[in-house]
């Protein structure tokens, strides 16, 4: 198929028109690469081709620009690529940001867990749940927060020592114990967890 024209739309845009009135987006570097001119012939295998490279080109550089605002794990950049680019491109766009080092899920999910553990007190469940829920895989999950488990009862203690001392107070006061044990839980500790906890406060803190 004859090009009957390549004109330039933008900076970093130009189209490409064929004899049976076809149109195509592509980049300057597909210009160069393929050196196309006017009444160049070209046929269809290397027309996919170069769309494939222009789009892969364009989704990239979609990506980096949402990665300058916030990290992503691989599954969610793919889910906010898929619908825009296809499957194909998402994945070798993926591909390239992984060897790249743009895209790191053990490095995403050590970030989370050093906010969630050791800055917020959150338990590992809720940590565990805030990965999944951010696309962590589940072994990427346990490996990270492996470290953190025998810690366990020492951040327990420290909460309950800087937060709840006042409402600990009276251990007979079974309503407002009951109330520190339920802030626990929501803070992602077990129940059995933090049983431990309180009552190793009150020996620890027994006149």
């Amino acid at each position: 198929m004859e090009i009957t024209q390549v004109t330039q739309k933008s900076p970093s845009v130009w189209a490409l028109t064929l004899a049976d009135g076809r149109s195509y987006e592509i980049d300057r570097t597909c210009v160069l690469e393929y050196a196309l001119l006017n009444r160049l012939e070209i046929d269809d295998e290397t027309l996919q081709e170069m769309q494939q490279t222009y789009c892969e080109r364009h989704a990239l550089q979609q990506a980096l620009r949402w990665l300058n605002y916030r990290p992503y794990t691989f599954k969610a950049m793919f889910q906010r690529l898929m619908p825009i680019y296809g499957e194909a491109t998402s994945f070798a766009v993926l591909k390239r940001l992984t060897e790249m080092g743009g895209i790191n899920d053990y490095q995403y999910a050590q970030q989370m867990a050093r906010s969630a553990v050791e800055r917020k007190g959150y338990g590992l469940r809720r940590a565990a749940e805030m990965m999944r829920q951010k696309g962590v895989p589940k072994n990427v999950i346990a490996a990270v927060l492996q470290p953190y488990e025998e810690t366990v009862p020492e951040r327990l203690q420290q909460i309950l020592e800087r937060h709840y001392a006042e409402k600990l107070s009276d251990p007979s006061d079974r309503k407002m114990v009951e109330r520190v044990k339920a802030a626990l839980v929501r803070k992602g500790y077990s129940f059995s967890e933090i049983q431990a906890a309180v009552q190793r406060y009150w020996e620890e803190t027994e006149p």
